[in-house]
């Protein structure tokens, strides 16, 4: 599941002014707020793919967005 069409830039590290995809690959930076476009993100969502790919399923599931975030951020 690719979005280019959201694709900003992170040259010097450049606010973000959304938060636009899928909850479940989001760093928790993301969930507290904090949009600064950094590569800890990226490896954040990278990590969930490759558990997604390796091991067939999310390692942070729940059907309720607002309680998924919260496991996202307290894990």
């Amino acid at each position: 599941m690719v979005d280019f069409g959201i694709f900003g830039s992170n040259r010097g590290g450049v606010e973000e002014k959304s938060t636009a995809g899928s909850i479940k690959f989001m760093a928790p930076e993301i969930h507290l707020g904090k949009t600064n476009s950094t590569p800890k993100i990226d490896v954040w969502s990278l990590g969930i793919i490759l558990h997604a790919l390796v091991l067939g399923s999310y390692p942070f599931a729940d059907k309720d967005r607002e309680q998924l975030k919260k496991i996202i951020i307290k894990k």
